[in-house]
């Protein structure tokens, strides 16, 4: 090697050492002040109600961190992708938060650019954790996120709707059979109401239909997408068919609201299918309308679900990484955990807090039940690539009136041709 090249090695480790310095000594220039860390912290919400809660996480963080202030940040676009695409600009120019969620299905891609801080050994609570979540934040021995809490999708309806016209409540013995006629008994026009109400911002509600057809998303090595499976196309048909031929499933948008939680709670839709996450703020909004929860209905291969979780990450380029640390493990700690599961907006990913809940409100009960047949909501080797291929397929059926088999066709040949192409 040439001298040349090796005065040019020395230079590019030098100027990497500089910077990697130069926010540590911002942090310690702010801490030898005397003024309090600023953390910056972002996320998604589901509803105001999510957002009141970490605010309530966040004051008791400095209330026993004095030291610390947080700066919360919430995204307030519309649609995962949006985001997450926002947050990776951000980090990348040296703007972005300290501390963000980030999805299982996207820690392949961000890790990929190097944008998560790996925890190393700071995550000495791994034990207590379920290892088949905290598995999905992991690559190669290395933890980049702590699961934050874990949800189901849950079956919301309206008991009163169901009580004036005489249909029985759901059950567990509900199958698609009950669900298809009660949506289409409960659907009505001139009332501006659906049976039905599913949200349209992810693919992930309309993917439930294959999944309880018997089809899988990927292969179990994740070297294939597996959606124009006979199975998946005769989940899809049925959910078409209460769409397009019943008339009875509607978009919240199509129904005049922003989310399909606010479409059930004005009676504009008498069921919805929506994640548990949603229960706080139905007893806030709408304290005084009849709704229940119950369990998915059983399609003709079992009564499938995904299981969604999000972590609390680091920023590989925050100044305060320390601080950002204490932040997460206080938000994951079980003081916190047991806060936010007695809320009902989700369920502790803490194995011993999980097995200590009483598990009393029926949305709690329904997720705790539905875990067991819940698969992981991720993308596997797909990562962010499948979430946007697949995600754009779903909206073309289901909104823009595509063609069912050659779509799907068309984004199983370009994510296999894609995965085809990913380096080892």
């Amino acid at each position: 090697m040439g001298r040349k090249h090796i005065f040019l090695i020395i230079f590019l480790c030098l100027i990497a050492m500089v910077a990697g310095d130069a926010r540590e000594s911002t942090g310690r220039a702010q801490r030898k002040t005397g003024r309090p860390v600023v953390l910056r912290i972002t996320g998604w919400i589901s509803s105001f109600v999510e957002q009141e809660i970490l605010l309530q996480s966040l004051g008791a963080f400095e209330k026993s961190h004095p030291e610390i202030r947080v700066s919360y940040e919430p995204y307030l676009g519309y649609g995962d992708s949006y985001y997450v695409s926002e947050l990776i600009t951000a980090i990348k120019e040296g703007r972005g938060p300290d501390v963000f969620y980030v999805g299982a299905e996207r820690v392949k891609s961000m890790n990929d650019q190097d944008l998560l801080l790996p925890l190393g050994s700071r995550f000495k609570e791994k034990e207590a954790f379920l290892p088949e979540l905290v598995s999905l934040f992991s690559n190669d021995g290395e933890t980049y996120g702590i699961p934050k809490d874990f949800n189901t999708f849950v079956l919301f309806y309206r008991s009163d709707l169901f009580k004036e016209n005489g249909i029985p409540v759901p059950d567990q013995g509900w199958t698609w059979k009950e669900l298809k006629e009660a949506a289409r008994v409960l659907t009505d026009p001139a009332k501006g109401r659906a049976g039905l109400c599913i949200a349209a911002h992810d693919p992930s509600r309309w993917l439930l239909f294959p999944l309880q057809s018997g089809a899988q998303l990927f292969s179990k090595d994740g070297s294939r997408c597996l959606l124009n499976s006979r199975e998946a196309i005769d989940g899809f048909n049925f959910a078409l068919g209460m769409r397009n031929e019943d008339r009875s499933t509607k978009t919240p948008e199509e129904l005049g609201c922003r989310s399909s939680g606010e479409a059930l709670g004005k009676g504009k839709a008498a069921m919805i299918i929506e994640g548990g996450w949603v229960e706080p703020y139905f007893r806030k909004a709408y304290p005084k309308e009849a709704i229940g929860a119950g369990l998915l209905p059983r399609g003709p291969k079992g009564r499938q679900n995904f299981l969604f979780t999000v972590a609390y990450a680091v920023s590989k380029k925050t100044a305060h990484p320390a601080e950002a640390w204490k932040l997460v493990d206080y938000l994951t700690s079980p003081e916190n955990q047991k806060r936010v599961a007695e809320t009902g907006m989700a369920l502790p990913t803490r194995k011993a807090l999980l097995e200590s809940l009483n598990i009393s409100r029926r949305t709690a009960g329904a997720v705790y039940l539905s875990r067991t047949e819940a698969v992981t909501y991720a993308f596997g080797k797909a990562g962010e690539k499948g979430v946007l291929v697949i995600g754009k397929a779903v909206k073309e059926i289901f909104q823009g009136g595509k063609p069912l088999d050659a779509t799907l066709e068309q984004a199983v040949e370009e994510l296999n041709s894609w995965l085809l192409n990913l380096p080892d």
